[in-house]
């Protein structure tokens, strides 16, 4: 799954769509024990950077 230092998500290297990026986003975000940069995110779960940044303001602006 995640490696909780935050490298790479494991599982699968597809293409994500929107909500499994929102999904995925705040799987890894739950899981690891310190606050994160949008590049650790996108890292983390296998998307650009923008693509992060785009679905990180979406997710805070749904609250979430």
């Amino acid at each position: 799954m995640y490696d909780i230092l935050y490298d790479t998500y494991k599982d699968d290297k597809m293409k994500l769509k929107g909500e499994e990026i929102d999904k995925k986003i705040l799987e890894y975000l739950k899981i690891i024990p310190f606050s994160a940069t949008t590049e650790m995110i996108a890292k983390a779960i296998g998307v650009a950077w923008y693509s992060a940044q785009m679905h990180l303001h979406k997710l805070e602006k749904e609250g979430k």
